[in-house]
């Protein structure tokens, strides 16, 4: 019903097609032209959000992969200030920004299993906002997720490269040859073994009864045996420390 104001879509359209114009630019335009009055949820309230959504929901996740996601938020918030400030709302990230956020990380240099990382804790915190404020924008993320290409996960250590490692925990001492030789022995993640007590290390029947960090919200424990030489360093160290409540 208004000539002028079908004209001046058009035109914008026109710029979209021609890729004259970045995507923000074109949205901006838009808004101006319609009178459109969009909402703006500033970035600094993701986190909050994501706190209440998780309070909301009912949800409960370690301290640890709180501080992974809200690093990502970070990682973004801060590039969105020094390369794309128009992006300045919640609202405003949309695939565009995902994409050229995504595109960053790999001029970054980082490898594909770090940005996927990246960008799937992003992808949880704008999921979760979602169900309890579902008018903020859709969930950008999962359509620029890499695959990993380039990672090496899941290798064992070489002989040679087991023994450099001993040999630079024999160097470093505090702690690090037995370190060393639980992750060794056990296959217990580094989170596990920083944490292991001795009250989980039973000497005499020769196990660990361990609740592992990542599965704790799940409340899985592992039943662990100790082989001769780890069974041995133990009671050597304990009985060097027999007050400590921790093992490393």
């Amino acid at each position: 019903d208004d000539r002028d104001k079908a004209v001046l879509v058009e035109n914008i359209f026109r710029l979209a097609v021609n890729g004259q114009t970045p995507v923000d630019k074109l949205h901006q335009m838009l808004d101006a032209v319609c009178d459109c009055q969009r909402p703006a949820t500033p970035l600094s309230e993701i986190m909050p959000l994501y706190s209440d959504a998780l309070t909301t929901l009912g949800r409960t996740i370690g301290k640890r992969t709180y501080e992974n996601r809200q690093i990502a938020v970070h990682r973004l918030t801060g590039w969105i200030r020094d390369n794309h400030p128009a992006a300045d709302s919640i609202e405003a990230v949309d695939h565009a920004v995902a994409l050229r956020f995504a595109q960053h990380l790999t001029e970054s240099g980082l490898k594909t299993k770090t940005r996927r990382n990246l960008i799937d804790d992003l992808s949880t915190v704008w999921r979760t906002i979602e169900q309890t404020h579902p008018h903020l924008s859709a969930n950008p993320w999962p359509r620029v997720r890499p695959q990993v290409t380039d990672g090496e996960t899941g290798k064992p250590f070489t002989r040679t490269q087991e023994k450099a490692v001993f040999a630079a925990a024999e160097r470093a001492g505090k702690g690090w040859p037995l370190a060393c030789l639980l992750a060794r022995h056990t296959g217990l993640r580094y989170s596990s073994v920083a944490r292991l007590k001795w009250d989980e290390v039973d000497l005499d029947v020769g196990v660990i009864r361990h609740t592992p960090p990542k599965t704790s919200r799940h409340k899985i424990r592992v039943t662990v045996p100790l082989v001769g030489t780890l069974l041995a360093a133990l009671r050597t160290a304990r009985q060097e420390a027999p007050g400590e409540v921790y093992v490393l």
